[in-house]
């Protein structure tokens, strides 16, 4: 948990919390059509809709949620928002990740393989889970590629693996989360996620990990901010403004879009991967365009930012380029710093 990173297409994968001073994602808007406003998305939201166990009437109209960011690119390597889940409601640190959908957190049902979180593992009722025949497990295998179907017709099985080779395997639950609207209430929606009982290849230290889950904010329907679209919290829009010491803040829904020094970049999502992207792009270095276009994804969980091999050798062939020509010119500078110190000794010697 940290340095999370989804599976990608081939495609230039950039690290977007890390690169942009702001960055606003709208989901599910195609780039060729997108209308997009310093106000915000014009798109209306869809037709509201509650999954059976869901708990939560929809506000009168939809709002904003708040969360502040903690974390950094160095050296933490990976942004985290804290969220209160359950009755009575508990904090969770959850690694903030617009590369996949689900939610998960760290969950004692009972613990096959779990790292030691900064709280103490989830423990869901019974009457918690989701069941195999509920639209929504199938949307979640969906997302995530599980094969095996369900263990049990009263749970919904799940396993997601990322491309750093972590995963986390466990069932579908649902329980309340405590969101602080912009408008100053306080909203309970039942919202799923993932209860993972068995945790692999997560980046750690002696053991420990610095958050308890991942907060998928993928455009896929089994993602929290579809969720909370679907039962009219908000709209479809999620962004995260970094500041200038902290880490800033992420928000769901268009409220608390800022209406003043904003680039806007249309966003389209692959129907597919359902991956963000602003579409195709052009590396250059310099003047001098290194290759043809390649497809960029936003990844809030990866670290670093990624190139295809068609792409990352050429630049790096332009860089080694670039450091070979400044070393000549740094030598043949020093070389006629030399030569002109020699000519001043010579004109005015020690002691003339």
């Amino acid at each position: 948990m940290g340095r999370r990173k989804s599976r990608k297409p081939e495609s230039i994968s950039l690290a977007a919390l890390g690169l942009l001073v702001a960055a606003v994602l709208f989901a599910g808007i195609p780039s060729s059509s997108a209308d997009i406003t310093a106000g915000g998305a014009t798109s209306q939201p869809k037709k509201q809709r509650s999954w059976p166990w869901n708990e939560q009437s929809p506000p009168a109209k939809p709002s904003s949620v708040v969360f502040p960011v903690y974390g950094a690119v160095y050296p933490l390597g990976f942004y985290y928002v804290a969220i209160n889940i359950g009755d009575p409601p508990r904090p969770y640190f959850l690694d903030v990740d617009t590369g996949s959908d689900v939610t998960w957190i760290q969950c004692d049902a009972p613990c096959v393989r779990c790292y030691q979180g900064p709280h103490p593992p989830y423990r869901p009722a019974k009457n918690r889970l989701v069941p195999c025949d509920d639209p929504l497990c199938s949307l979640v295998q969906e997302s995530t590629n599980h094969k095996g179907g369900c263990e049990s017709p009263s749970q919904c099985d799940y396993e997601v693996e990322y491309a750093d080779h972590g995963s986390s395997l466990g069932v579908l639950v649902h329980d309340a989360f405590a969101l602080r609207l912009a408008n100053s209430s306080l909203a309970r929606p039942s919202l799923a996620f993932g209860c993972g009982y068995d945790q692999q290849g997560v980046p750690s230290t002696n053991g420990r990990v610095p958050t308890d889950g991942v907060l998928g904010l993928g455009s896929g329907k089994v993602s929290v901010l579809s969720q909370l679209r679907e039962i009219g919290l908000c709209r479809n829009v999620v962004g995260h403004c970094l500041g200038r010491r902290g880490a800033g803040y992420l928000f769901f829904g268009d409220e608390v879009v800022p209406t003043h020094g904003v680039t806007w970049v249309p966003m389209s999502t692959d129907p597919v991967n359902k991956y963000y992207s602003p579409g195709m792009a052009s590396i250059f270095a310099g003047k001098q365009q290194l290759s043809a276009k390649q497809l960029v994804v936003f990844d809030s969980g990866s670290s670093y930012t990624y190139f295809t091999n068609q792409l990352y050798q050429p630049l790096l062939s332009a860089v080694s380029l670039f450091l070979y020509l400044y070393l000549i010119i740094v030598l043949i500078n020093e070389i006629d710093h030399r030569s002109w110190m020699n000519r001043y000794m010579m004109m005015y010697p020690r002691g003339g």
